[in-house]
């Protein structure tokens, strides 16, 4: 993707403007002064570009940390938003997962995203492990755990959708445990 990772590229065409401009600051030739300022717009184009381009991956970044603040704040419509329609069951488990446990913190603290934009439509795969620390059950049980999970999504229009998602939980603790 164009612009994910842009500060290589920022930074080599900084040091090209703050270079040619101390050459010229020595020699005074006006070719060195023009390669200083257009190298210093073209790091400013790039760093705007960055940030008003709004990637696939990241689109899929934001939505996911949005999906677990909607877990947080127990908003289901919120979550059931963020899943295919014609999902029936998973639309159904993330209902029943959400009245069995109520988390208090949800953290992602690993998150690898893979798009394919080739495909129609276009799809991803994001692999992701969630640090969750909240009760656990009606009789109000306090547990910490880490839940590794695979997410599928496609996107219709300009939304993303998921249209699967298998977790595994990974370690399970009380709330005097730390993760």
């Amino acid at each position: 993707m164009p612009f994910e990772n842009t500060l290589p590229l920022v930074a080599v065409l900084g040091v090209a403007a703050v270079g040619s401009l101390l050459w010229w600051l020595q020699a005074r030739e006006r070719w060195l002064a023009v390669v200083a300022v257009v190298a210093a717009g073209l790091a400013g184009s790039v760093q705007l570009a960055d940030r008003l381009v709004e990637t696939d991956r990241e689109q899929l970044t934001a939505l996911l940390h949005q999906l677990a603040a909607a877990a947080e704040a127990g908003d289901l419509p919120t979550i059931l938003a963020a899943i295919d329609p014609s999902a029936s069951e998973l639309r159904a488990d993330a209902q029943r997962i959400l009245s069995r446990y109520e988390p208090s913190e949800a953290r992602i603290t690993k998150l690898f995203i893979e798009v394919d934009t080739a495909a129609s439509p276009p799809n991803a795969a994001a692999d992701l492990i969630v640090r969750a620390t909240g009760r656990v059950d009606a009789g109000g049980t306090q547990a910490s755990t880490l839940v590794g999970g695979m997410i599928e999504l496609h996107k219709q229009g300009e939304q993303w959708l998921i249209t699967s998602f298998e977790f595994r939980r990974l370690f399970e603790g009380g709330l005097g445990r730390r993760l």
